[in-house]
Parts: C-alpha cells; structure tokens; sequence
C-alpha cells in the first residue's frame, strides 16, 4: 500500500468512524505502520488526522508497538495548537515514560491545554487524564492544584472525569 493509497484509506467513511486495521496491517508492519500514522497527525486534514490517531490507538491497544518508540515523534507534536490535534493525542503522551527534563515541559504543555477553553471537552478531559497518569509524587500537589481550578467549570464530562480519577 503507498503513501496516498494510505491518504486514501485514512479519508474513505466518517470522522467519527472506526477505522478497520486489517486492510492496514496488510499493507504494513505494525512499526511502520505506526511510523506513517504519525506524520498524518496534527496536519491540516483533520479528517485524516483523527483516523490516523484512531488507527494508532487501536495498535497500541493490541500491543502491536510500543508506544515509547515514537516519544520523539510524541514530544514535537506537542508543539502543535491543540486545535489541531486529534483528542486521542493526550492520551498517547500519558503513556510515555519520560525523563524529569522532557515531563516538565510536557506537563506544563497539559497543563495549559487542560485549563484552556478553546480546546474541545474531550480534548481537555483526555489531557487532564494525561496528567493524571503522568503524576509523580513530586506533582502530586500541581495536579491537585490543576483539578481545584478545574472544579468550577461547568462541563459534565470534565467533573466526571475528577470524580474517576480522584476514586483511583
């Protein structure tokens, strides 16, 4: 399968729709697979970007790669407006394993996205779970500082989310 067949494959259906592996695992192996996903990421199609992102998930899900093998990739698509990313995005950093260096600068970026209101709801839930996974005891108190300023807001899905994680 080429690159723009892969366009192709990534653009067919609905945003919202699950994207189907086999066809992609016929044509790839997992790595690089994942390895092309990535550049669809944060791109200008969000069409395409979402279903890179889903069919991402789907192969860290299944334990097809490991997802610390792209946390270079990860970590510069950070830099990206939040607007432009898909909101499975935060979930994939909270999985990484980080240095102290680099989980600075990632939590900070979280952070930000987390408590700003032109991100989506679920875009800002799935950061504050981020954050959450993320968590040292040495950020315990950041992240209790995070959810206090987060109490107030009025989204449904957002104050669920505090009530689960404060549960764990």
């Amino acid at each position: 399968m080429s690159a723009f067949d892969l366009t192709s494959y990534l653009k067919q259906g609905v945003k919202n729709e699950k994207v189907e592996l086999t066809p992609l695992l016929n044509g790839y192996a997992p790595k690089a697979l994942a390895a092309k996903l990535l550049l669809y990421i944060g791109k200008d199609d969000a069409h395409c970007s979402f279903k890179a992102a889903d069919a991402l998930g789907q192969l860290i899900k299944e334990d097809r790669i490991a997802i610390n093998d792209y946390k270079t990739t990860l970590i510069n698509l950070l830099q990206c407006n939040p607007k432009a990313l898909p909101f499975q995005f935060p979930l994939f950093i909270g999985q990484l394993s980080l240095d102290q260096k680099t989980l600075g600068v990632v939590w900070a970026t979280l952070s930000d996205w987390v408590s700003k209101n032109h991100a989506s709801r679920i875009f800002r839930v799935n950061c504050l779970q981020a954050l959450y996974d993320l968590k040292t005891p040495a950020l315990q108190h950041d992240y209790d500082l995070i959810v206090e300023s987060l109490s107030h807001i009025p989204i449904a899905s957002l104050q669920a989310r505090i009530r689960i994680l404060a549960k764990k």
